[in-house]
């Protein structure tokens, strides 16, 4: 689910099979921020995996290395 049309359609699809407490806009911006996110988390994880490839990083020192990328996200999302 990546385009507004999907996003479209999961919302419309939740709404005639669940009790859901959202009007249609709420899930909509719900399930963007999520695909959003999802999609930021993963550009960092392909950056950082880039450049650890560029030096000769070990497999130990990429997985470190995605460790250090997502407890970045997390601190920083911590603080908002």
């Amino acid at each position: 689910m990546t385009s507004t049309l999907e996003v479209s359609a999961v919302v419309t699809s939740l709404r005639q099979h669940y009790a859901v407490e959202y009007d249609a806009a709420m899930l909509s911006d719900i399930l963007t921020l999520m695909i959003n996110v999802r999609q930021d988390v993963a550009g960092r994880l392909l950056e950082q995996l880039a450049e650890l490839r560029a030096t000769g990083a070990t497999s130990d020192e990429i997985l470190t290395g995605f460790a250090n990328v997502l407890l970045r996200i997390r601190l920083e999302r911590a603080a908002h």
